[in-house]
């Protein structure tokens, strides 16, 4: 199952920790924003690992599972890395 994960955090220090996870598990697609490639319980699990960075009082955190089917239908355009561009 394909993820779409997106971050706004407040911190700097906590964005770049995000990030560099995310980096590990997806394919970044926009600077807060990540496809990543997992099952729903791996997803939870990522999860919980950014939820020890974040700050739940200023910053957000979207995990949106999107279906294979659907997923390979989305519009890209422009410059992708190791994604399909149509």
């Amino acid at each position: 199952m394909k993820f779409v994960f997106c971050y706004d955090i407040s911190d700097e220090k906590k964005l770049q920790k995000i990030a560099k996870k995310m980096e590990k598990y997806g394919v970044r697609v926009q600077y807060s924003i990540f496809e990543v490639d997992t099952t729903f319980s791996n997803a939870k699990k990522i999860l919980k690992e950014l939820e020890k960075i974040m700050d739940k009082e200023t910053d957000r955190i979207y995990v949106y599972p999107i279906e294979e089917e659907d997923f390979s239908k989305a519009i890209r355009i422009g410059r992708l890395e190791s994604i399909n561009v149509i």
